[in-house]
């Protein structure tokens, strides 16, 4: 086991704290690791709606400067449940109201640099309203088929690593 000796803040941003640990390592081994502060917990769904389609959102991401394929999530704010930072960001990034939340499975999306927890649920579309996107936020809606989606994944459309694993336990659960 690694043992923690020092740590300092070497950059703050509203959104991100990168902190430097000097840590021993198991071979006695001194070296400072770069991490992102904080135990961060972030959710994502599959949404169904009533025909069976599931929801995938493209997303234009920078610095890429691409559109990626996704699917809605983000950050659970502080004293926010799952379910209920699930459904803020479903009706704010797609402008849907969810029901029948089912947690399917958790991930570290950033395992070596963060202990942030993305927690995967299924959800079922109860009604559309208004996109509540952010200034930075361009995002698309796209219905698509099980195998349509199985699709995009075939023909490499889908790049993004939260993607592939949503998409894995889903189907490891449906």
């Amino acid at each position: 086991m690694w043992k923690k000796k020092e740590t300092r803040v070497i950059f703050t941003h509203p959104r991100i704290t990168l902190i430097e640990d000097t840590v021993r390592l198991t071979d006695g081994t001194e070296t400072d690791y770069v991490s992102i502060e904080g135990s961060a917990q972030s959710v994502g769904a599959i949404i169904r709606n009533g025909e069976g389609k599931l929801l995938i959102l493209q997303e234009y991401t920078w610095p890429n400067d691409t559109r990626i394929w996704n699917f809605p999530g983000g950050m659970v704010n502080e004293h926010e449940s799952l379910e209920d930072a699930l459904r803020r960001e479903a009706k704010e990034e797609a402008g849907c109201e969810i029901v029948n939340l089912k947690e399917i499975g958790i991930m570290y999306p950033y395992h070596r640099r963060s202990c942030e927890q993305l927690h995967i649920f299924t959800a079922d579309l109860a009604g559309m309203a208004e996109q509540e996107l952010e200034a930075e936020e361009e995002i698309t809606l796209h219905w698509k088929t099980a195998s349509e989606i199985t699709k995009l994944l075939n023909d490499e459309k889908v790049n993004n690593a939260h993607t592939l694993a949503t998409w894995s336990l889903y189907l490891l659960h449906s």
